[in-house]
């Protein structure tokens, strides 16, 4: 079988992503040692709308799964500048940002405040705690120093806690606790050491080697397809697009069973134990139909049996299927540059300095 030498790897990648992906556990264990008090809310709010971008928004997903299947308070996801309309006094908006500097979030932060909502922030520090400071919202610290996209381990954790503290989230810790035991086994599976033939990592990213990826997963498990798609964009520097099974059975598949060039294209099935009966033979039906057609199929099953250790096993694998694939590229997978040059060009507005 091909393999993915481990020197190529450390020759690709000079910052070591890879190593800041086999850090999960410790990222998670150092967070619940920070764990800081998470203030009050003066009601119970009836909805949680966590604004966020990037890798700080995916926090907010994984969470929002996490509470759908615990039947926590419902939650959603922005990713805007603007707030919906139905945010109000029973609304707890909740600004999740690494760097603590996203325009999107702080400008969605600001508005809520506007709008009466409660609010609470995470981040590094920057202009997000100063607003939660004069807005005297709780306000959590992320541990610095990562690219946000790699922070998710201590951004889920922390931001878990301050659900829980808030009284959002039960058992938060304790379980976040039994992930990072998890997880310390997963990464000894994924280590650039371990061969090909050993490694789902690397037989995966030598699959999606000149081709582009299909990201699915259903359930619980939702969110870590967008993560996986989103990772093969920065850290691989390809493209990739994401989708949720059932749902895709009611569009794309017409595509993959009418393009006459699938073997252009592997779909990447992100599975674990309990998803719904139902979704095994849509899997089954979707995955044969691909193969027939000349397209391959890569499948994942998640480790665990809470929803944190099932939402951090999937994504500790494409996590590291992406840093492989940059390796297969021979590119280094921790710069993002043009997003880098993005920014500070929108930074010439003066938008974001202006939010109070």
């Amino acid at each position: 079988m091909l393999d993915i030498p481990e020197e190529k790897v450390r020759a690709a990648d000079p910052e070591d992503m890879l190593g800041r992906v086999r850090s999960y556990p410790d990222m998670i264990e150092a967070a619940l040692a920070a764990a800081q008090p998470g203030g009050t809310l003066p009601r119970a709010p009836t909805r949680v709308l966590v604004v966020g971008m990037g890798g700080s928004a995916i926090t907010g997903d994984y969470l929002q799964a996490w509470l759908d299947a615990e039947g926590g308070v419902p939650m959603l996801v922005s990713r805007a500048y603007e707030l919906p309309k139905w945010v109000d006094r029973d609304t707890l908006v909740i600004a999740f940002s690494y760097s603590g500097n996203t325009e999107e979030t702080l400008a969605a932060f600001a508005d809520a405040r506007k709008a009466g909502a409660m609010l609470a922030a995470m981040s590094t520090g920057n202009k997000l705690e100063e607003l939660a400071k004069s807005y005297q919202a709780p306000f959590a610290r992320i541990q610095g120093g990562l690219q946000p996209r790699a922070a998710l381990p201590a951004s889920f954790t922390t931001a878990s806690l301050l659900l829980e503290r808030l009284g959002l989230l039960k058992g938060a810790e304790g379980q976040m606790k039994r992930a990072a035991r998890t997880l310390r086994e997963a990464v000894v599976d994924i280590a650039p050491d371990v061969p090909a033939s050993k490694n789902e990592a690397k037989r995966t990213a030598l699959a999606l080697q000149e081709t582009v990826a299909g990201v699915y997963a259903a359930g619980l498990l939702a969110p870590t397809a967008r993560r996986f798609a989103n990772q093969l964009n920065e850290n691989s520097k390809v493209l990739s697009w994401w989708g949720v099974m059932p749902e895709m059975n009611h569009n794309e598949l017409v595509g993959w069973a009418g393009d006459d060039e699938l073997d252009r294209f592997t779909a990447v099935f992100l599975r674990y134990q309990d998803e719904h009966a139902q979704a095994k033979a849509r899997y089954d039906f979707t995955g044969r139909l691909i193969q027939q057609r000349g397209g391959r199929v890569v499948q994942h099953e998640a480790r665990g049996e809470t929803a944190p250790e099932k939402l951090l096993t999937a994504s500790l694998v494409g996590d590291a299927v992406s840093v492989y694939l940059a390796a297969l590229r021979n590119v280094d997978p921790t710069p993002v540059k043009v997003i880098s040059e993005l920014k500070a060009k929108v930074g010439e507005t003066g938008f974001a300095a202006a939010i109070k």
